[in-house]
């Protein structure tokens, strides 16, 4: 066969396969691209988000689905079909749901927006002992815009437990505060559908005590202690101190209540005073002592000239002392006259008869 009969016949079979394939039928494409974009009510990308295509028809039940990336898109293939296409997120709604869209002739896109559903707080109050009600619990955030969102309730009767409702996603500045106690301020994250906890433990607010201590001298003049004990005493405790080099004392973080203050140092007369201590406040005592050494010199809270109290009971116990021992006396002289009356008596009414 020469060069010519073998270039013809290849040419002729070139257009026998070329005719064949231009004849067959276009066979359908084997898949398809659901292509979906997701964003939140301020049209900022949601990531995290099932995009899940369910087949309509036939066969039942057959599913496809992907997950929203951090620019909020997702793409994944499906056979040729009807599809039911809807987009899934815990703590989210979408805006739209797509029915019996068509993916048999080509890819589909869909657009969601994921709309937050509100969250619920709820806790208790406590001192670290006991519930505290009537306490004030507060939420509140800038960030939409420039303005503030926030939310107010009241723990209640017996167990200091609060509820807050139907608050959107978000993070908050979430505070406590109570009659008599500091108030408790953190920050919490409200995740979108949530029933989140916070609990708050409240510390009591505290007073102080300050004072001068100072202690006389022979010519009368005072003058600071030093080192002088000083003991404060009351139903909520017992707090000591001791004076510094300027006789000062101070004592703080004491609760409220009544309290009697107490100083004390050897050779000195002890002082004593009472206070009311006061939420959140100073409260100013002071005290004059006597040394031991002066104490007959100096009037001190007696109720007999210049004895103190011992000295006035002393001085009155003797008086009192005086009179039982004047008034025995007395009796017994009468008791005497008595008898000798008698016998003289006796001795007339013996002459005369």
């Amino acid at each position: 066969m020469n060069r010519l009969a073998v270039a013809a016949t290849a040419a002729l079979l070139l257009t026998l396969a070329c005719t064949g394939i231009i004849a067959q039928p276009v066979r359908a494409a084997s898949q398809y691209y659901v292509h979906a974009k997701v964003v939140t009510a301020n049209g900022l990308p949601l990531a995290g988000v099932t995009v899940t295509a369910r087949n309509a028809t036939s066969p039942a039940n057959q599913s496809y689905s992907g997950k929203t990336g951090t620019n909020g898109t997702v793409t994944f293939s499906v056979t040729p079909g009807v599809y039911n296409i809807a987009a899934e997120l815990r703590g989210y709604v979408a805006n739209t749901s797509y029915t019996n869209a068509s993916l048999q002739s080509g890819n589909f896109s869909a657009v969601f927006t994921m709309i937050a559903i509100n969250g619920n707080l709820t806790g208790f109050v406590t001192n670290g002992i006991i519930s505290v009600a009537n306490v004030t619990v507060t939420l509140s955030n800038t960030t939409s815009g420039n303005s503030t969102i926030s939310y107010s309730t009241h723990t209640s009767a017996p167990l200091g437990k609060y509820t807050i409702a139907g608050i959107p996603a978000g993070r908050y500045n979430a505070s406590a505060s109570g009659k008599g106690y500091v108030v408790y301020e953190t920050t919490i994250y409200i995740p979108p559908g949530s029933d989140s906890w916070l609990n708050f433990t409240l510390k009591p607010l505290l007073g102080e005590i300050i004072g001068i201590v100072n202690a006389t001298t022979v010519s009368g003049v005072a003058k600071p202690l030093a080192f002088a004990n000083v003991t404060i005493t009351g139903t909520a405790g017992n707090f000591q101190t001791v004076t510094d080099s300027k006789g000062i004392y101070e004592v703080n973080n004491i609760p409220e209540g009544t309290y009697t203050v107490e100083v004390q140092k050897k050779g000195y007369l002890p002082g004593q005073g009472k206070v009311t201590i006061a939420i959140s406040r100073v409260t100013y005592l002071n005290f004059t002592v006597v040394p031991l050494s002066q104490a007959t010199l100096v009037p001190i809270s007696g109720f007999i000239g210049k004895l103190d109290l011992d000295h006035s009971l002393m001085f009155v116990a003797l008086a009192v002392s005086i009179v039982i021992v004047a008034g025995t006396i007395t009796l017994l002289n009468k008791s005497y006259n008595w008898k000798d009356d008698g016998k003289e008596k006796d001795k007339n009414e013996n002459k005369d008869g």
